[in-house]
């Protein structure tokens, strides 16, 4: 069984992360989080790359990171110590349980490709002056009700060119090999949908 991973570049993704906590009581299963241990690997498929970091904790935590190259443009990139198949090895002992997750995606996008009517780009143009002094919102969140994301954080760069726009929601599933692909397909539909007005995609 292979775990489906995210396409994070084609959708202007930088950072996807699962924080996942597996709800149990199952003796066995809790003696899987006896030891901590964090795995990091590089995956590459189809001429794309990122990097993989699975955590796990003892409190019951199964996290999990992906990120592309472009996350680590201001440095500290990882250095991958084990394969995808050893994570996927680590991931394949929780299938069929349930788990609470928060995930959350990082989108970076041009200011300008957002809609007139978008509430970051509204926000964003709005400057207020004082005498010599002026203020601009370069960044806020947004609590969500009525969607399958709560919550919206975005941060504009001071070229004021582009923005980093960080979608979360949090859910209870059962954990399978399709269920990365799943939260990051609901959290890329709700960009679409909440942040660039583009229904179809």
């Amino acid at each position: 069984m292979r775990f489906v991973l995210p396409e994070l570049q084609e959708a202007h993704c930088q950072q996807f992360t699962a924080c996942s906590r597996v709800v149990t009581r199952d003796k066995s299963v809790k003696r899987l989080f006896s030891r901590e241990s964090t795995l990091v690997a590089c995956v590459k498929e189809g001429g794309l790359k990122r990097f993989a970091r699975l955590c796990i904790s003892k409190e019951g935590h199964v996290h999990l990171d992906l990120a592309s190259p472009e996350y680590f443009a201001g440095g500290g990139v990882p250095k991958p110590k084990h394969s995808w198949n050893r994570i996927e090895s680590s991931l394949r002992r929780f299938v069929g349980h349930q788990i609470k997750v928060q995930a959350r995606a990082l989108f970076a996008v041009s200011l300008a490709r957002l809609p007139e009517s978008s509430a970051i780009r509204l926000l964003s143009s709005v400057e207020s002056r004082m005498g010599v002094v002026s203020m601009k919102l370069t960044g806020g969140t947004f609590a969500i009700a009525g969607a399958p994301v709560q919550r919206i954080a975005w941060v504009v760069r001071r070229d004021m060119k582009q923005v980093k726009i960080q979608l979360q929601l949090t859910q209870e599933r059962t954990l399978r090999e399709m269920y990365l692909a799943d939260l990051f397909n609901l959290l890329t539909k709700s960009f679409n949908v909440l942040v660039t007005g583009n229904e179809k995609n």
